[in-house]
């Protein structure tokens, strides 16, 4: 029944064609007016979400684990993943430098 309101709800369309026609827009004007619609909407669209993310995973762990790195044990692996792997890695450049100790050179004066 949902999806047939969908269908003839021309207020819906309109906002659709303003957002060019993206799948993954649509969600954002069903929560409201067609819960089970907007819930099987949801579970469709994570589907290729976690499809695409398997896939990145599984070709870098391929690059990485190459005939050229074949020596990679696994914790070496996973924490090369982590690292590649990770969309919001930022390094704490202040609290480096803070850590850093400064190498006197044992010459004498």
């Amino acid at each position: 029944m949902e999806f047939i309101d969908l269908q003839c709800n021309s207020e819906l369309k309109a906002k659709f064609r303003k957002v060019s026609g993206k799948a993954d827009k649509l969600g954002q004007f069903l929560t409201p007016s067609s819960p089970q619609l907007s819930r099987m909407f949801k579970r469709t669209m994570c589907l290729f979400g976690s499809t695409y993310f398997c896939e990145k995973l599984f070709s870098t762990l391929n690059f990485n684990k190459s005939k050229y790195r074949s020596r990679l044990t696994d914790d070496h692996l996973q924490a090369i993943l982590r690292v590649s792997t990770a969309s919001s890695l930022r390094p704490n450049v202040a609290r480096l430098c803070e850590r850093r100790r400064c190498q006197v050179s044992g010459s004498k004066k």
